[in-house]
């Protein structure tokens, strides 16, 4: 795994996000978190992580149902669950009065901001972790890539060289 992480492409330059103004202030504070673990994720990984998350979503709306019931699979993929924890434990530390009265009152889609209060994983673990999470639904992303003419094994080497090989060893283990 060592060597996938160290082929994935690299970019230290700045990063930019925006959140609505309009909400309750540790909702704002968690999205803020949120947004810049995934600044942090980009720094350490590159876009390939950010790739792979995209190209296993298909196959998690898939399994869902559509894209009207996909917010569960998506919120427990490992690059969601680790921006998540981090802006839990960040406003949980900061605001936990605000946030206990916000999740009695029914916190609604932001409710997965304030779930995990623990933390992130190790931000090194992360393209292993996502490519596990991605295997769970492997028949599927399978079905999606074979749509565009390839496997998900092609898919997952354009952007990090040598994640075909892990996948495929992925395959052989579940076996």
């Amino acid at each position: 795994m060592r060597e996938l992480v160290d082929t994935l492409g690299r970019d230290y330059g700045s990063h930019r996000f925006g959140v609505w103004q309009d909400h309750p202030q540790p909702v704002l504070a968690a999205l803020l978190r949120h947004e810049l673990e995934h600044a942090r994720q980009w720094t350490v990984h590159g876009i390939g992580l950010f790739h792979l998350h995209e190209a296993m979503k298909p196959a998690l709306y898939d399994k869902a149902g559509g894209l009207d019931y996909w917010g569960f699979l998506v919120n427990v993929a490992p690059i969601e669950l680790d921006a998540n924890a981090a802006a839990a434990r960040f406003v949980w530390h900061r605001h936990a009065e605000a946030v206990e009265q916000l999740l009695e009152q029914g916190a609604g889609k932001h409710e997965p901001l304030f779930r995990y209060r623990g933390g992130p994983e190790p931000v090194e673990t992360l393209p292993e972790r996502t490519l596990h999470f991605a295997h769970l639904f492997a028949d599927r992303c399978e079905r999606h890539a074979a749509k565009q003419g390839r496997t998900f094994a092609d898919v997952l080497d354009e952007p990090w060289p040598g994640a075909a090989a892990f996948w495929a060893e992925l395959g052989r283990s579940s076996l």
